[in-house]
C-alpha cells in the first residue's frame, strides 16, 4: 500500500535493529501518509521499510 508507515515502539531503550524476531513489540502504529515518512522520530522509534 503506498505511502503506509509502520512504527515499532520501545520506550525501554536498547537498539531496535538488534532484537530477535521472537522479540514483543510493546507498541506499533501503523498508518497512512501523503508526506511520506517521519523525520523527527526519537531513538526508541524504529521505522520498517
Amino acid at each position: 500500500m503506498p505511502r503506509l508507515n509502520v512504527e515499532v515502539i520501545d520506550e525501554s531503550g536498547g537498539l531496535l535493529e538488534t532484537r530477535p524476531d521472537s522479540w514483543l513489540v510493546e507498541k506499533l502504529y501503523i498508518y497512512r501518509s501523503v508526506a511520506g515518512r517521519r523525520l523527527d522520530m526519537p531513538d526508541y522509534v524504529w521505522s520498517m521499510d
